[in-house]
């Protein structure tokens, strides 16, 4: 390096912190600048026009926000027969599950009985037996489609089945093919 190069670098070891302090200086400087230009109401205006751009908000259009919503609402899961089955349901309490078994013995016995009055064309008996056994039974999947396919309507107080309502009958009258049936 040159005599005069060793000078230089020198003089700004020397004077480093001074450096450093203006240079700060001119950042404080630069940030006080933007500051009261964003108070201005001149940055993000489109422009020299001095008023607010309105934003649109585009979450209220969003086909999902309704999905959202739904979502984040509470739901009262007391109205489900088999959360309710399951709450009251103690699998440690012996007498709990012997009365269990003993309702399902019994309605397994009542639905035996309804459908042999079904097949009998005792309808009313039927349906009668049936409603006794979903009152004291909500989870009887077999005595509820027989009660459905005999009312044509989801037994009262209770859950639909899964899957839904049936299908409707195809035009000419011919029964809808069973589920998992070929085509």
């Amino acid at each position: 390096m040159s005599e005069k190069s060793e000078q230089i670098v020198k003089k700004l070891k020397a004077n480093l912190d001074r450096i450093v302090v203006i240079v700060m200086f001119g950042l404080l400087g630069v940030l006080i600048w933007l500051w009261f230009s964003e108070q201005s109401g001149t940055i993000g205006t489109g422009g020299g026009n001095t008023t607010l751009l309105q934003l649109k908000d585009p979450l209220p259009t969003n086909p999902d926000y309704k999905t959202y919503k739904a979502l984040k609402e509470t739901t009262d899961i007391a109205k489900f027969d088999k959360i309710q089955e399951v709450r009251t349901y103690n699998m440690f309490d012996f007498k709990d599950v012997k009365r269990k078994e003993t309702l399902e013995r019994e309605a397994n016995a009542k639905f035996t009985s309804a459908q042999a009055a079904a097949e009998g064309g005792r309808t009313d008996e039927a349906i009668r037996l049936l409603t006794e056994i979903l009152a004291n039974l909500p989870s009887h999947q077999k005595a509820r489609e027989l009660h459905d396919k005999l009312t044509g309507k989801p037994a009262a107080g209770t859950t639909p089945a899964p899957g839904g309502a049936p299908a409707p009958p195809p035009p000419g009258g011919a029964p809808p093919p069973a589920p998992g049936a070929p085509r």
